[in-house]
């Protein structure tokens, strides 16, 4: 019966083979989608409904928008500030809380864009699903199953009518049934 002698250089050489693999994985991992890969992390402070700053970088919600602060929104007997509810939910769920953000690429829109989780809970699913923030399609169609069960629920914007954050306008009526 023959058995296999292993030398030290045999088990070093492959020792050494399987860390330079391992490095070169890793390596190129890191390259395919540095963007996409590039995470930050630290403690969420909130601007508004779908912009947070974290240490000293301005982060937007990848594929949700909410209403702007002073945007209102009609509810059957009243009119109310959902910007400053977007605000409001955006603080619940995220501020002072620490958060790991995942940067995206977003054609033809500057700024940081990323899905952002709290306890591996992503914030903007959360938004989108109490209705204080909507889908982004034109961004991506990430969270539009979510929408339609907030939609069908009527919760949050979706208990009224409003304009969607992205078509609003300031110094324009601000009433408009969003679909």
């Amino acid at each position: 019966m023959r058995y296999a002698v292993r030398s030290r250089n045999t088990e070093w050489t492959f020792g050494f083979l399987s860390l330079m693999s391992l490095c070169f994985f890793i390596v190129g991992g890191a390259r395919a989608g540095d963007d996409e890969s590039e995470k930050i992390v630290g403690y969420a402070h909130v601007v508004d409904g779908n912009v947070i700053q974290v240490g000293d970088m301005r982060v937007q919600f990848y594929g949700i928008s909410a209403p702007r602060l002073p945007q209102t929104c009609d509810w059957p007997k009243e009119r109310i500030n959902c910007g400053e509810m977007a605000l409001k939910a955006m603080r619940h769920l995220a501020h002072n809380k620490s958060i790991v953000c995942e940067k995206r690429k977003v054609e033809d829109m500057e700024g940081v864009f990323a899905v952002c989780r709290v306890d591996k809970i992503d914030v903007g699913a959360q938004i989108v699903r109490m209705g204080w923030a909507i889908a982004d399609t034109r961004v991506s169609e990430r969270y539009v199953g979510v929408e339609k069960m907030a939609k069908a629920a009527k919760r949050g914007l979706w208990h009224g009518e409003f304009v969607k954050p992205w078509e609003w306008d300031p110094n324009a009526p601000n009433i408009s049934g969003a679909d």
